[in-house]
């Protein structure tokens, strides 16, 4: 088995593009009209993504496979997803061999359901290159990331995309999460639980399959909009916690000590009418998102709703 790539050894020209996020396993460009994401996975995980493309196709009217060149002799699989003629669909999926390595990539239109022009993002994948070593100076950090870099007093400490399918959200320690027993419905009904001093979970409402997720600390704005969903002890160790669902953990900086913690819920119901990056997601403030709100025990009489 070849071990994942390191995708910052990509060499490629953006074409109509730019890039949103860029390490050492994603790589997330936008245009106008489309969004695109790439995934180093070993070959053995890469070959089980061919296959499952190539079944899922075989059976699904309007798709179709192609397979093209590259730079360098690297092999294109391209899987198009109710494709309209040669140059538009809805979705391409793309899986790429650079002779024994492999990179696994999908572009979607920005606007659900409907297509879009494939020939740039045919363009992109054609000029993938593989060098030697990864590049540096290419690295474009994650949209949380450079968030809490650059934040500005009275925001919140932290901003987050959540992807779930559906999955409890987890605040606090969250190594502890892999231990719990599953919830009840007295929970369910709660809106959430604690499991332990260090970590509660809590339940989005309409199992929707992503969220964004603010971490306010002590000084909240107000807004008389806000419902709550649920509200518990928690106690933060090591100066920081962590917030979690099916993906990897999200971390951000908190003194270490005893919070009282309101999950609430903004602008419910209200969608965006297109994809967003998550660099656009985090500054669009008037879309449904959840503040969870740490009070210490001296500041309880603070009103989730905006008033005191």
């Amino acid at each position: 088995m070849t071990p994942a790539i390191d995708l910052r050894r990509l060499n490629f020209t953006p074409t109509r593009a730019v890039v949103a996020e860029y390490g050492t396993d994603r790589l997330i460009l936008a245009s106008d009209q489309w969004l695109f994401s790439a995934c180093a996975f070993d070959s053995e995980r890469s070959n089980n993504v061919m296959h499952a493309y190539i079944n899922g196709t075989a059976r699904t009217p309007l798709c179709r496979q192609d397979v093209f060149e590259g730079r360098d002799g690297a092999c294109i699989r391209r899987f198009l997803i109710k494709a309209q003629g040669r140059e538009r669909a809805v979705q391409c999926n793309y899986v790429i061999s650079f002779h024994d390595e492999w990179l696994v990539a999908e572009a979607y239109s920005r606007f659900p359901g409907e297509s879009f022009d494939i020939r740039p993002v045919d363009d992109l994948v054609r000029s993938f290159q593989l060098e030697r070593n990864p590049r540096l100076d290419v690295e474009v950090p994650p949209a949380w990331v450079t968030y809490q870099q650059h934040r500005k007093p009275g925001t919140a400490v932290g901003r987050f995309i959540l992807f779930m399918a559906p999955a409890p959200v987890f605040l606090g320690n969250v190594q502890r999460a892999a231990d719990t027993a599953p919830p009840t419905e007295s929970n369910f009904n709660r809106g959430g639980r604690g499991i332990a001093s260090d970590l509660i979970e809590f339940y989005v409402k309409d199992d929707p399959t992503s969220v964004r997720i603010d971490i306010w600390l002590e000084d909240c704005h107000e807004f008389r909009g806000r419902e709550t969903v649920f509200d518990a002890p928690l106690q933060v160790v090591n100066n920081s916690i962590s917030v979690r669902s099916l993906d990897k953990p999200f971390q951000v900086r908190i003194p270490s000590g005893n919070y009282h913690a309101w999950v609430t819920l903004v602008n419910q119901g209200k969608y965006a009418d297109r994809l967003l990056t998550e660099e656009e997601w985090l500054y669009c403030d008037d879309l449904e998102r959840y503040e969870i709100v740490l009070r210490t025990p001296s500041d309880l009489g603070w009103n989730p709703k905006g008033s005191r």
